[in-house]
């Protein structure tokens, strides 16, 4: 729970909590195991929630799987799309970025996106403002940006915008191919 407080105060404070998080030296799988795996799951579950308001238990079934795919998989992915992002900067600090951090910092930036989710699926019905979070991490990645290499401003927008859509597209393109796999009445 202490980890997760972490990655919401990342959010609020980057480059500090960043600066925290490497002076305590944590890997990601203390992460994933600690805080982000379990959130997945909660996310996932959340989906039921909806069976309350009148959905069906296969909506409900395929929207949770496809909730978790997304971010399950984006966080497979990212860190890779990120990489090649960050490797593009060819600075001396982005030459010591390790995939260490760019998995850390996948998890804290899809920690918003998954308890906005959990929030949305809480909720009767969708909640548009909601999804300003998401827009907020541009603002987060901004901070982060001279963390991972990014001196100049080309390369720091070069980093905020690349970052961003390696994280945001990942858990989008998995959930439209997993809803076109589904029954009409789920989507």
């Amino acid at each position: 729970m202490k980890d997760l407080l972490l990655a919401l105060r990342f959010l609020i404070a980057p480059v500090s909590s960043w600066t925290m998080e490497k002076q305590n030296g944590h890997l990601p799988s203390k992460h994933e195991r600690g805080w982000f795996y379990p959130l997945l799951a909660v996310a996932g579950a959340s989906s039921f929630v909806q069976m309350l308001y009148g959905e069906t238990l296969t909506v409900a079934l395929v929207r949770g799987i496809a909730m978790f795919s997304a971010f399950f998989l984006g966080y497979m992915i990212s860190p890779a799309l990120a990489s090649s992002v960050v490797r593009r900067l060819r600075t001396e600090k982005s030459e010591s970025v390790t995939e260490s951090d760019l998995k850390i910092l996948t998890m804290f930036v899809y920690s918003i996106g998954v308890i906005v989710a959990i929030v949305q699926n809480l909720l009767p019905t969708p909640m548009m403002p909601l999804y300003i979070f998401v827009v907020y991490l541009l603002f987060v990645l901004s901070k982060c940006a001279e963390i991972f290499g990014a001196d100049t401003d080309e390369k720091k927008i070069w980093f905020v915008f690349g970052v961003f859509l390696a994280l945001a597209l990942v858990p989008i393109v998995v959930v439209i191919v997993i809803m076109k796999f589904n029954p009409q009445d789920v989507i």
